[in-house]
């Protein structure tokens, strides 16, 4: 039988270098190791975080939170330690997000997987006219890995030089692209008539009560909650004054806590976001990507050696 495998969210953030003297956790560790699973988990992270590893993790078993600890530093120099309220860039996780609003849509008539490019974009390129919503959603579609626009591009821009890449693999065969989703955010606009990112508020964020959850390039939390990445050249706290590239937009530009990605994967589960019928089409394997493994849609799907099907993103 098909399940979420509601049981690891796991983020954060290695530093260079090992650092011994570790932060206090007030408010991400009121579960500490419950099972054998939450115990060895435990174990390895705290030794994880003696060696620099800064983050936390969510686990439930049986719909029970065994573990819920913050590892490391949120923010070194203010003292602040990772607990699961901390708000940290989600990356690929960000694609669940537009992957269910298009299903959204969908389930109300504005717009079908099936559709081809041309019916959403003027001037499509002859290789890319058979594309569809279905090939964006599964990454096989063709297009680029991420086409690298800088911020200042407008959104005619960034579609016209994602349309005018050459493929550089043919179409319905397994090739990852956050392009491709940030196409699907475009769509999003285009079927729904509202931004994108006020669509995903007012339609999963809101009615889910993820209050810490929005959009990197925006403020809506106080400086402190943020948390600040240690192990690269970018600085992600005060994420809300970065400037934001639009090839990100839909694949990767949702900041989150691990608190409200638990209320996510909840709703996935019990059908609040979506009937029942579109959830089962999100996490029925539509692109294959090797022996154990495909996508669905925004979701990847994996079969385990008992015979379970766990859906998750390479974040979760």
């Amino acid at each position: 039988m098909k399940k979420i495998f509601h049981a690891v969210l796991l983020l954060g953030f290695l530093v260079n270098a090992p650092s011994f003297a570790q932060p206090q956790h007030p408010l991400g560790s009121s579960k500490k190791g419950e099972t054998a699973l939450a115990r060895k988990m435990n174990d390895y992270l705290t030794v994880a975080e003696m060696y620099g590893f800064s983050g936390s993790i969510l686990l439930e078993q049986d719909r029970r939170t065994t573990l819920d600890k913050g590892y490391g530093w949120a923010d070194k120099a203010k003292g602040i330690g990772f607990s699961d309220s901390v708000i940290i860039p989600v990356a690929s996780i960000s694609k669940t997000f537009v992957a269910t609003a298009i299903l959204q849509l969908a389930g109300e008539g504005k717009l079908s997987v099936d559709d081809k490019l041309p019916r959403w974009f003027a001037n499509v390129p002859d290789d890319k006219k058979d594309i569809t919503i279905r090939h964006l959603l599964s990454h096989s579609s063709g297009m680029a890995q991420s086409s690298f626009v800088v911020a200042s591009a407008s959104e005619d821009e960034f579609i016209t030089k994602i349309l005018g890449t050459p493929l550089p693999v043919k179409t319905g065969i397994w090739s990852y692209s956050t392009t491709a989703f940030t196409l699907l955010a475009v769509i999003v606009e285009k079927a729904s008539g509202m931004p994108y990112r006020e669509y995903v508020r007012t339609n999963i964020f809101r009615p889910l009560g993820m209050t810490s959850t929005g959009f990197i390039g925006e403020r809506f939390a106080p400086e402190a909650s943020y948390s600040h990445s240690y192990n690269r050249d970018l600085e992600f706290t005060g994420s809300y004054a970065l400037p934001f590239p639009l090839d990100l937009t839909g694949g990767a530009d949702v900041v989150s806590t691990m608190l409200d990605l638990s209320k996510w994967l909840d709703a996935v589960e019990q059908h609040r976001v979506l009937s029942a019928a579109l959830t089962d089409q999100q996490h029925t394997s539509a692109t294959t990507v090797n022996a154990t493994t495909s996508v669905g849609f925004g979701w990847f799907v994996e079969r385990a050696k008992d015979g379970s099907i766990r859906i998750g993103t390479e974040e979760t």
